[in-house]
């Protein structure tokens, strides 16, 4: 009988803790956000509105890495509930601009509320600015490694009948990020759009796997 390759339980693996880390911020956003009946995306789209108003709909999915297609439901969304406006620009009609609107503008003190809230939890502060700065690290090397590259693409060079279905949604689906509708949680830190240019800092290489029990595969960037 053909021996089974070692295979990493969840603990071992950073995607997952990312993956739950973002199930348990949902969990605080979801409570937070409940009195301004919004979802964690759409509240994102509003914060990138507040500090920018009247942004193109292309330039609103780089700052949110998301792709017109996903961005679109959202807006649409908003705009029946009266908190943006969307218009085509005069000069070139392909482009979109989303602008707030006066219920917007009232629904911001309200936000205040709510990152006055998540600031209250016991975190140390320069533990998480340090954090922050490690996963948008993490965020720019990802984003750079071409889908070419990773080990079912390989395989499938190899051999075509080697990439399963399971594989292939697994690739084009997963992601981390938060967010209270499935549909736009699974969207949010999932696209790479027109991201790389925000790349700053990228390691050398980043564990993949993060117990001490093995030795860590790595990432090449």
């Amino acid at each position: 009988m053909k021996k089974l390759a070692a295979l990493a339980g969840i603990d071992d693996l950073i995607c997952f803790s990312l993956y739950s880390t973002g199930l348990a911020m949902d969990r605080l956003y979801r409570q937070a956000l409940r009195p301004l009946k919004l979802t964690y995306a759409q509240y994102l789209v509003m914060l990138v509105l507040w500090e920018r108003d009247a942004i193109t709909v292309s330039d609103l999915g780089d700052r949110l890495f998301l792709d017109s297609a996903t961005i679109s439901p959202m807006l649409r969304r908003l705009g029946a509930r009266g908190l943006v406006s969307r218009q085509r620009a005069a000069e070139d009609e392909r482009q979109v601009y989303v602008t707030l609107t006066p219920a917007s503008q009232a629904l911001r003190a309200k936000a205040v509320a709510v990152q006055e809230e998540m600031n209250r939890i016991p975190c140390k502060r320069p533990d998480v600015i340090e954090l922050k700065r490690r996963l948008e690290a993490l965020r720019a090397t990802l984003l750079q490694v071409p889908i070419a590259q990773t080990p079912a693409a390989r395989r499938q060079q190899h051999d075509p009948r080697g990439l399963d279905t399971s594989l292939r949604d697994e690739r084009n689906t997963t992601s981390t990020g938060p967010g209270h509708a499935r549909a736009e949680r699974g969207a949010i830190g999932s696209n790479a759009k027109g991201v790389q240019r925000q790349a700053s800092s990228t390691p050398q290489s980043l564990p993949v796997v993060a117990s001490g029990r093995r030795r860590a595969q790595r990432v090449r960037s």
